[in-house]
């Protein structure tokens, strides 16, 4: 189930994003009790660096196999890269 919830995220997210997009920030939303950085440190995508579709992928599945987290999506608002995690 889990799997296929990410497959469905990360194809949404290969609609969505073209290749060398570059965020300014990034903004971690619903950490209750992970510190940002922790969450931070386990995805690819750093503010000023491009990002690509396969960066992307790779970060949620980071962010789910670290068993932290039940649902994790990505999305971007101007210049940040927004990370809701529950």
């Amino acid at each position: 189930m889990i799997f296929r919830r990410i497959i469905f995220v990360c194809s949404l997210l290969l609609s969505v994003f073209a290749y060398g997009e570059t965020v300014n920030s990034i903004v971690i939303k619903g950490n209750e009790r992970i510190e940002e950085d922790t969450i931070k440190s386990y995805i690819d995508i750093h503010p000023g660096v491009s990002f690509n579709n396969e960066s992307l992928d790779i970060s949620i599945k980071k962010l789910y196999a670290s068993n932290m987290f039940k649902k994790v999506e990505i999305s971007v608002k101007g210049n940040s890269l927004i990370i809701k995690v529950i």
